[in-house]
């Protein structure tokens, strides 16, 4: 029944909403609008929203207002209240951050401490040995069969019609060549900033770093100038030359001849001396010579600038002349910094006795070449405890012997007990590299060849 009475209310509502309609008359301004009622329901919540929004800033200025009758800014105290919460918020940070750090602390003094028990028991082990540890050896069994593998090397930008002693000469030299490479590459890194580098890679760029570093007291380097008629800079081209050479950059080396104006005179002498692997003509060593025996003679009269003795040595290997390097050995003995750096200067001066048309020309001009012979014959005058310094260094002196191609001497040497280690066994794999290559005789006299042999079967055996 309830039902049916409510269904009779909705029909009579129904009815009367239709009869306005109908009554209703129609309007321009306010055309007619039909929703259904799930569409009244949708706008009364939206109305509903919009009112709440509506209440909120009402609430907030009479909240206002009422701060405002206390005296009080709201303003103000709202930028109080964010400043006061990041505050907090920074305490709180910082309060993290100190006690992060206390744990770090207490980790790495807990690590070191765990660090140093070892540590100081490792010490006490090493002072038992009781080791000398003022110097590390400079030549160790690893850097003489470098020089080994060296020797038996073939440089190819050099003509084949060598012999096999000038042949060994040239692979002791690019040996030398490579270790000064190494020392000049561990300078720069040692003075990055003196070298100034940067990004330059080339061999040449490397040179003028080591220079920047060789010469760093001697003010402004030519190829750092940027106005050469302000502060007129060192010339360093005999300096470039030099040690593009002592590095084994030959080409760099005549590149820069070729290009300085000081040294246009050298160029043709340098490139003759670097194509025909330093078996130059007689008229090229006369020509070398004669410049060294002026610059001598400036030395003599008024002196000259440390760098300047580059032009003289190049000159000098070129013209390879024995009296000239006799006197410069005499005359001008420290010359020189390092055994290395005289022995490479000794062996780039070297000529093949065995040459006998360049060896008698030379001879009818006055000019003996600097042989091989002559060089071994300065080293042995010297006895093996100079070189090795009373035993300290003890593979100094086969290095020495092997750099000046005394290689049956230096492996008899080597089968012997010399130092704290043995080297018999190297001794014997030298020897069989060396015989395998035919070369193991070289270097020594025909008269020396039987007694050297037999003393090494003796010391085999």
């Amino acid at each position: 029944m309830a039902n049916d009475a409510d269904m009779s209310g909705w029909t009579d509502l129904l009815h009367s909403s239709s009869k306005l309609i109908e009554q209703a008359a129609p309007s321009a301004q306010f055309p007619p609008l039909q929703r259904n009622l799930d569409q009244l329901e949708a706008l009364s919540k939206k109305l509903k929203a919009k009112t709440l929004r509506a209440e909120a800033p009402s609430q907030s200025i009479a909240a206002t207002r009422l701060l405002a009758r206390e005296g009080l800014n709201a303003e103000q105290l709202a930028r109080d209240l964010k400043s006061f919460e990041l505050k907090v918020h920074e305490m709180a940070m910082l309060s993290a951050v100190q006690e992060a750090q206390k744990d770090n602390l207490r980790s790495f003094n807990d690590y070191m401490m765990s660090v140093l028990e070892p540590a100081a028991a490792f010490r006490n082990v090493y002072d038992s040995l009781k080791l000398d540890s003022s110097g590390a050896k400079s030549v160790s069994m690893l850097k003489i069969w470098h020089l080994i593998m060296a020797l038996m090397g073939e440089d190819p930008t050099v003509r084949r019609n060598i012999s096999k002693r000038m042949s060994l000469v040239m692979g002791a030299r690019r040996h030398l060549e490579c270790g000064h490479e190494k020392y000049v590459m561990d300078m720069i890194q040692s003075h990055p900033a003196q070298a100034a580098l940067g990004g330059a890679v080339g061999n040449l760029q490397r040179i003028r770093a080591f220079l920047r570093i060789r010469l760093r007291d001697y003010g402004v380097l030519d190829f750092d100038a940027s106005d050469v008629r302000r502060q007129p800079p060192i010339d360093t081209t005999w300096q470039q030359i030099y040690f593009c050479l002592r590095t084994g950059y030959y080409d760099d080396a005549r590149e820069v001849a070729r290009t300085s104006r000081v040294s246009q005179q050298f160029t043709p002498l340098l490139a003759e001396w670097i194509t025909t692997g330093g078996m130059v003509s007689p008229e090229t060593a006369a020509a070398a010579s004669e410049e060294c025996e002026k610059i001598l003679r400036m030395v003599d009269r008024v002196g000259r600038p440390s760098y300047d003795k580059k032009k003289l040595l190049l000159h000098a290997i070129i013209s390879g002349s024995r009296r000239l390097i006799d006197r410069l050995l005499r005359e001008l003995p420290t010359i020189f910094n390092t055994i290395e750096d005289f022995l490479w200067f000794m062996l780039s001066a070297v000529r093949d006795s065995s040459v006998g048309s360049s060896t008698s020309a030379a001879l009818n001009d006055g000019l003996s070449p600097y042989s091989l012979e002559d060089l071994q014959a300065y080293l042995n005058k010297f006895e093996p405890s100079y070189y090795t310094k009373n035993g300290k260094d003890p593979l100094v002196y086969p290095y020495v012997l092997l750099l000046s191609i005394q290689l049956l001497p230096a492996v008899i040497h080597l089968s012997k007990d010399i130092g704290d280690d043995g080297y018999s066994v190297d001794s014997v794999h030298i020897a069989i590299v060396l015989a395998d290559y035919g070369v193991l005789s070289e270097g020594s006299g025909s008269g020396q060849k039987m007694g050297m042999m037999d003393a090494l079967l003796r010391h085999l055996a």
